[in-house]
């Protein structure tokens, strides 16, 4: 009767016909005398049965079975509504323990990524603190040898020339020994010039009495003499100062620029041009040699791509940029950016 639907009813379970006799006995241990049974049945399967029951024998009305059934209906309903609620509870629950253990993961990976940026960070500090330390001393070892060229070799050459003098003046009546002094003369005037260009490239001593400008003005008109390239030197700002270690890269680029100029460029014009624009120095080296691409440097421009190597890393010790414009047949322009403090640029005397 369940599995076709039927309800079950009972109006004495000690004289109900459907009571199997064997099972009277059993069921006088329960306080129930008569009773109504409605199953359930969900896709063709008895899933369950409501059952209804009194302690006395009584006869059934007609529609105590309909809401004996209903009551069933409502109950299950409201089981599977429990079922499901509990279902998806659980899923709830799993879902907020796989994001707990997913942010978990998270913090410990950005953890580590907060790690490894605080300790590159501190590599890329030290790296900059040893390059400023072997800038500054290699500017005291390029000061010191100037320093000792200055003393040693230039009184030697003093002394030379003075001693030249002497042997000349006493060749006046030999003309042949007059001409090889006069040789010897001009050879050690170009060796002194030699000297005085190698001294004020190692350390120019304008850079600390009279400022970044008149030493790159006496850096260009130098080098002009020496290698017969025709260069200018302009500036908007000759009495502008910088800190000692700005101006000192800045004079080091400009020198770095010159030198790949006369072994790479083989330009005819070259313009040198400091200025004063928006708080910030300006720096621009321009030749019309034969260019390169900044990117991905020709092989013979592999020296020149290590020293812009170092003349960008000279710009950002003192928190400036460097920049290139550079291309195959149309030379090459170098600008440098390095910001001036917030009181402006010192005066020329301090």
């Amino acid at each position: 009767m369940f599995r076709r639907g039927e309800c079950l009813v009972v109006d004495d379970v000690h004289t109900s016909p459907v009571i199997p006799d064997a099972a009277r006995p059993a069921m006088s241990a329960f306080p129930v005398c008569a009773f109504i049974s409605a199953p359930l049945v969900k896709d063709g399967h008895l899933v369950a049965a409501l059952s209804a029951s009194v302690e006395v024998a009584r006869t059934g009305a007609p529609d105590e079975c309909g809401l004996v059934q209903e009551t069933a209906e409502r109950t299950w309903a409201a089981v599977e509504r429990a079922r499901a609620e509990a279902a998806l509870q659980q899923a709830n629950d799993a879902l907020e323990q796989r994001v707990l253990d997913r942010t978990a993961q998270l913090a410990a990976s950005n953890e580590a990524l907060e790690r490894e940026v605080r300790e590159r960070r501190l590599a890329e500090q030290q790296i900059t603190a040893l390059f400023r330390r072997l800038i500054s001393t290699q500017e005291e070892e390029r000061r010191r040898i100037a320093r000792d060229i200055h003393d040693q070799v230039g009184q030697q050459m003093t002394a030379l020339r003075l001693r030249l003098e002497a042997l000349r003046a006493r060749a006046d009546g030999d003309p042949t020994m007059g001409a090889q002094v006069e040789g010897a003369q001009r050879l050690a005037e170009e060796l002194d010039q030699s000297i005085d260009f190698l001294t004020s490239q190692l350390r120019p001593s304008t850079l600390e009495n009279l400022g970044l400008a008149v030493s790159l003005r006496d850096l260009v008109h130098g080098w002009t003499k020496r290698f017969g390239i025709p260069a200018e030197f302009e500036t908007s700002a000759p009495d502008m100062r910088l800190a000692d270690d700005v101006e000192t890269n800045l004079y080091r680029i400009a020198q770095e620029a010159l030198h790949n100029v006369v072994k790479h460029a083989q330009a005819r014009n070259v313009s040198v041009v400091l200025s004063r624009r928006d708080h910030h120095a300006m720096l621009m080296i321009e030749d019309d040699g034969r260019g390169f691409q900044p990117e991905r440097p020709a092989a013979p421009h592999r020296a020149a791509g290590f020293g812009l190597v170092s003349m960008r890393e000279r710009a950002m010790l003192v928190g400036g940029e460097l920049e290139i414009d550079s291309t195959p047949g149309a030379g090459t322009s170098i600008f440098v950016r390095v910001p001036l403090p917030a009181e402006g640029a010192r005066p020329l005397a301090r």
